[in-house]
């Protein structure tokens, strides 16, 4: 939860759902899919830069032995800014 100003300088209590509009594509985030939250650890919300970092599952195994291990991890970030923004004084996927 946090808040945003409207055109009146008010402030309004508001929060946004990333799973709703942030997925995870064999280690990277993206836009348009879901439920990036599902296989992502150690996920830092950077307030100052308005950018999300974590550590992403891939998918993808180096041979047939290590499908049976834990899933490979990349470690992205991704600028919330770009499509996330304060429109009336609530948070909007743009």
């Amino acid at each position: 939860m946090t808040s945003c100003q409207d055109c009146k300088e008010a402030w309004n209590p508001t929060s946004f759902d990333l799973d709703q509009v942030l997925g995870n594509n064999h280690g990277h985030f993206v836009w348009d899919q879901k439920r990036f939250s599902e296989s992502a650890q150690d996920t830092i919300l950077n307030s100052e830069t308005a950018q999300l970092s974590a550590t992403l599952g891939t998918g993808y195994y180096e041979t047939a032995d290590d499908a049976n291990s834990e899933d490979p991890e990349n470690d992205d970030t991704i600028a919330l800014a770009d499509r996330i923004q304060n429109k009336g004084g609530y948070l909007t996927f743009v």
